[in-house]
């Protein structure tokens, strides 16, 4: 067993005991859970981020502390310890220590987590295996149809990462859920556009105590309805784990600014017991953190990858290599 190992399985030893604790006394188990993490920190971004955790939970009445209860009794330890752990430790730990160790050798940027938006399944397993090698252990998939047997098996094969499923409730049924169920890397991302159907879908999951949240990509129509809380108030009693704003295409600028300001303070405030993610703007600064500059990279339905960089266009992943698409889409600029 080399030092990797023995690290991981000290991690998860100690969030064992900790999460055998956590029903009985959520908040001082809370606490010492954060001062484990603390200790295992070794980099810039997880020392950071969970100094800000350690700081939210000061404020005893924090709904936060109600979403830690909702993890213990509602969701198998096994998935918050796995999906926990391939974040915390494989993706901000030691992927953030590779990503920071090709980035002083290269002339591109390597970002903290990539987008699949529709992608082939053919892309998002070379982009997966690349990526990997490149640090890049969190994903986000966006599929706007039912799994096949593929699926299920590439998802399989990176049981070291840790994978957020983005769908609509249409294509969450008993069987996606059956298939899912072996998966304890995977945490499912419910559309909340329409609020009964979500409801029925998370009390299917809760049932089968799958790790899940809500998401909901918003256009100008929304803004009152997120902006005045009642989005979050609608979708907070199915206890997502996190819920997530991103803008649509056709979203202006004036909204998302609005939007992305009320999901700030709203997570500042602690009011809900669901943890409050504007998708890109964190994914941004969780990199920023990482490793000194802000991308993206998201791939589309074509296989195009496209990041925040203004004006770099697009670059094709069928014919280009990750490192490849990464120079012209996400190159250093402060070399």
């Amino acid at each position: 067993m080399n030092k990797t190992d023995i690290t991981r399985f000290a991690i998860e030893i100690a969030i064992n005991k900790a999460m055998s604790r956590l029903k009985h006394d959520p908040e001082r188990t809370t606490r010492n859970l954060i001062d484990i993490a603390l200790s295992f920190s070794k980099g810039r971004f997880q020392t950071a981020f969970f100094n800000a955790a350690k700081k939210l939970l000061e404020d005893e009445n924090s709904q936060y502390y109600t979403l830690v209860k909702n993890i213990a009794f509602y969701i198998d330890p096994k998935r918050v310890k796995i999906f926990g752990v391939n974040l915390g430790y494989n993706s901000c730990t030691l992927g953030a220590r590779t990503i920071r160790e090709i980035e002083e050798k290269e002339d591109f940027n390597i970002p903290w987590s990539i987008i699949f938006d529709n992608t082939h399944i053919n892309t998002i397993s070379r982009i997966i295996d690349s990526g990997k090698e490149l640090g890049i252990f969190t994903y986000c998939i966006f599929s706007s149809e039912q799994f096949d047997s593929r699926f299920i098996d590439l998802i399989s094969k990176h049981d070291d990462c840790a994978i957020a499923l983005f769908l609509d409730p249409i294509n969450i049924n008993s069987e996606c859920i059956e298939q899912l169920k072996e998966l304890p890397h995977v945490m499912l991302m419910v559309s909340a556009r329409n609020i009964d159907s979500f409801a029925d879908t998370a009390l299917h999951l809760q049932n089968e105590k799958f790790l899940y949240g809500c998401y909901l990509s918003y256009e100008d129509s929304d803004e009152e309805w997120i902006t005045s809380g009642e989005w979050i108030t609608e979708t907070s009693p199915f206890k997502p784990v996190m819920s997530i704003l991103l803008a649509g295409k056709n979203c202006s600028q004036s909204v998302c600014s609005k939007v992305k300001d009320y999901s700030l303070i709203t997570r500042d405030e602690q009011s809900y017991p669901t943890f409050i993610i504007y998708l890109y703007s964190d994914l941004l600064l969780t990199n920023s953190i990482i490793s000194g500059e802000s991308y993206y990279l998201k791939i589309d339905s074509d296989g195009f990858a496209s990041s925040n960089l203004p004006n770099a266009g697009t670059a094709d992943t069928t014919s280009l290599s990750l490192k490849g698409v990464l120079r012209q889409l996400t190159p250093c600029r402060n070399k």
